[in-house]
């Protein structure tokens, strides 16, 4: 692995690792019971892994050596759990890495702020900031609301069911949730502009 970085670290700037990247890659395919490769970053970073599938309990180790801000370097060797959760639906399953350090089930686990291993996000007592919250208050609004169109675009891309046997989706419910916050977000950018540049509007 790279050197740890210092100062305030975004989520797209720490090293991460996400079920849905790995489930992309094929690693859980059903026919996969034992296998091994490597993950790498932009910055250099590379571990080695080895997935287990025994009897449907899941786990992958990680092996890689980690040096921190000093140049001290630790091998580390660890597994990580990773739990299986029936679909909502009905049919398939929903999976989750196990932190190893809160043990906590989450999407995503990170290596930030010197910490030796991957944990989730909320596992770090400093946060690991979205990039938009480290923009300006005006900005944040400009930046969340186009965030979440560009969520909502791949989501009516793909398309989706509405209802199951008579219930909401959780795809539908998370639609609406994101169309509310994204009209929340339009309301606050337009208040924003014309907050600083209605005077201009004034001259007309």
């Amino acid at each position: 692995m790279g050197r740890d970085s210092t100062g305030v670290i975004t989520q797209s700037g720490a090293n991460q690792i996400k079920i849905s990247a790995l489930k992309k890659g094929g690693l859980f395919n059903a026919e996969n019971k034992l296998l091994s490769g490597t993950i790498s970053w932009e910055n250099g970073a590379i571990l080695n892994f080895q997935y287990r599938n025994e009897e449907g309990k899941k786990s992958i180790r990680f092996q890689y050596c980690h040096t921190d801000y000093k140049g001290n370097k630790s091998n580390m060797d660890y597994t990580v759990q990773i739990v299986s959760v029936p679909s909502n639906l009905g049919k398939g399953e929903n999976l989750y890495f196990l932190c190893p350090v809160s043990y906590k089930r989450c999407k995503a686990i990170f290596m930030a702020y010197g910490s030796t291993k991957f944990k989730r996000r909320s596992a770090y007592q400093t946060r690991i900031y979205y990039m938009t919250q480290k923009r300006s208050h005006h900005d944040r609004h400009l930046y969340r609301y186009f965030d979440l169109e560009d969520q909502l675009k791949e989501i009516y891309t793909k398309g989706y069911k509405e209802t199951y046997k008579g219930k909401q989706t959780r795809v539908a419910h998370r639609v609406k949730m994101l169309e509310i916050k994204k009209q929340h977000y339009n309301n606050l950018r337009l208040s924003l502009f014309i907050e600083r540049f209605g005077y201009l509007l004034d001259k007309k």
